[in-house]
């Protein structure tokens, strides 16, 4: 029976694509796009982008999980959040406990993550740009 129960459960797990999120998510991390190889990057002069690599303190996240499992993305150095909306699209704004900045973290069994929107249901993505469109599971919305 347990035995059964255990195939039940990774199947599940295996059909879905989702497992836990990873213990790092409550410290500091970057996120880089596996299409594109570009990194979340926020800062005062240019806005929330894609950027390549540079290790600095604006492609740092802070990801902060709430109690209905889904996660607020802070960036370490502007201290704004990613924030989607229908009327201002993806942006980097001021914190608030809204549910236009509260994300589900749903990490693909290839270990990569997708971020989908609470509110719009669309999730970050990096073709032509970092926006947010609707959820495809393809490798612009894929993130490490």
């Amino acid at each position: 029976m347990r035995t059964r129960l255990r195939f039940v459960a990774a199947a599940a797990l295996i059909i879905t694509g989702l497992t836990a999120v990873p213990a790092q998510a409550e410290t500091s991390t970057f996120f880089h796009n596996q299409k594109t190889g570009l990194y979340m990057d926020d800062n005062f002069q240019d806005g929330l982008r894609a950027f390549p690599f540079n290790g600095g303190v604006y492609q740092k996240w802070d990801p902060r999980g709430w109690a209905d499992n889904t996660w607020q993305l802070k960036n370490r150095a502007t201290g704004r959040c990613i924030d989607d909306s229908i009327e201002y699209g993806l942006r980097a704004y001021p914190c608030n406990k809204s549910k236009y900045q509260s994300w589900y973290w749903r990490i693909w069994g290839d270990g990569t993550y997708e971020f989908k929107n609470q509110q719009t249901g669309r999730c970050i993505d990096n073709f032509g740009g970092l926006t947010a469109l609707r959820c495809t599971a393809s490798e612009t919305q894929s993130w490490l």
